[in-house]
């Protein structure tokens, strides 16, 4: 179904798209580094903390981004406008 909307969008939408989940997708990277690096942190100096599985949480939204970029990227590369 993400294909069929992705091959109805206009090559211009597609590519505020990628830009867009580009961006929020390295921002979610750096706010999942900082809190298992936090977590890690405070289980050491303090005692274990349930936040450590904050960022193995976000690892599915984290996969579900890249797979997306990827289709984008395959989209717009078999369009013939944009080779």
């Amino acid at each position: 179904m993400e294909n069929n909307s992705l091959k109805e969008q206009s090559t211009e939408a597609l590519k505020k798209k990628l830009a867009v989940t580009k961006g929020l997708t390295i921002l979610l990277t750096v706010v999942m580094i900082v809190l298992f690096a936090k977590a890690i942190y405070d289980s050491i100096t303090k005692e274990f903390n349930v936040l450590i599985a904050m960022p193995l949480a976000f690892t599915a939204i984290l996969a579900k981004n890249i797979k997306l970029i990827k289709d984008i990227k395959a989209e717009l590369k078999s369009r013939p406008d944009t080779k």
